[in-house]
């Protein structure tokens, strides 16, 4: 499979999942007739079911189209029938694997948890900060990285390589994808969400949360993203994929206007989050 612009990773049927997933969020909606709690807890454990969630509650057809920016919010308003249409028609990840008798080399099921945990991160971050919308600050933080997922999973042994090079080369992975493709694996997100017709708030973040050192962040929500990000990584939950991250920790506190006791003081609360979420992955 070979892609020569962005456009080429945005398909019709979505991103792929991973098959435990997919069958653990259909067990759950076969036990319920209404979009509890636990078949919402399902869903925010697969970026990839989200953002099709997302996509969903989007549309036209529910009359809020690019309103929607919250996970809860998307699987409320579709209902249970939806969500399980959705995860029916879901491709599985291990349909792309194959390259001419190649597996993947990738571990998807870390770059999974990572944006699992970034979530959990983006929430008790805006918790903490003082924000009302923390169930935006987790979905902004659990899709962050789909333009990852596209990439790890229509050119895994690319990426691969990519990754490599960026490693010996101690430069950031997006420098090597501009270099070697082009583009980058932000504008694949971004074209993805915008595709998905998600609002422009969510949009922003994939923009931003891999903002340059020199950049200001524009936004609290991607700067709170990208700490997140940054967290999971350094507390041992990094993707697997970036070894070189385009913002500093110490940039990031000081564009968000959080002192080093403030991190301090939040820290036990989200170290809390971080383990209920490795938990449930676990369980």
């Amino acid at each position: 499979m070979k892609f020569s612009k962005v456009d080429e990773f945005v398909t019709a049927e979505g991103l792929p999942s991973l098959p435990g997933q997919i069958l653990n969020i259909l067990d759950e909606l076969g036990r319920t007739s209404a979009m509890d709690y636990t078949v919402l807890q399902k869903i925010q454990y697969d970026p990839a079911i989200a953002l099709s969630v997302l996509k969903a509650a989007n549309s036209p057809l529910y009359g809020y189209a690019s309103r929607i920016s919250s996970l809860q919010q998307a699987a409320g308003l579709l209902g249970p029938g939806a969500i399980r249409n959705i995860v029916l028609t879901t491709p599985i990840l291990e349909r792309y694997q194959d390259n001419g008798g190649l597996h993947s080399p990738l571990d998807h099921s870390r770059l999974w948890l990572h944006m699992t945990v970034t979530a959990a991160l983006a929430s008790g971050l805006g918790r903490c900060m003082g924000h009302t919308e923390t169930d935006v600050y987790f979905t902004a933080g659990l899709i962050h990285g789909v333009g990852k997922i596209a990439l790890s999973a229509y050119r895994p042994h690319a990426l691969l390589e990519w990754m490599q090079l960026a490693e010996c080369e101690q430069l950031s992975l997006l420098e090597i994808e501009k270099r070697t493709l082009g583009f980058t694996h932000v504008d694949i997100g971004v074209k993805i969400v915008e595709t998905c017709g998600l609002p422009e708030q969510l949009i922003s973040v994939l923009k931003n949360c891999y903002a340059s050192e020199n950049n200001e962040i524009p936004d609290q929500l991607s700067g709170v993203v990208c700490l997140a990000k940054n967290l999971a990584n350094s507390w041992g939950f990094a993707d697997g994929i970036e070894s070189v991250v385009p913002v500093g920790m110490n940039k990031l506190i000081s564009l968000l206007k959080i002192s080093e006791k403030d991190m301090e003081e939040w820290t036990p609360q989200l170290r809390e989050n971080v383990d209920l979420v490795v938990q449930a992955q676990e369980g």
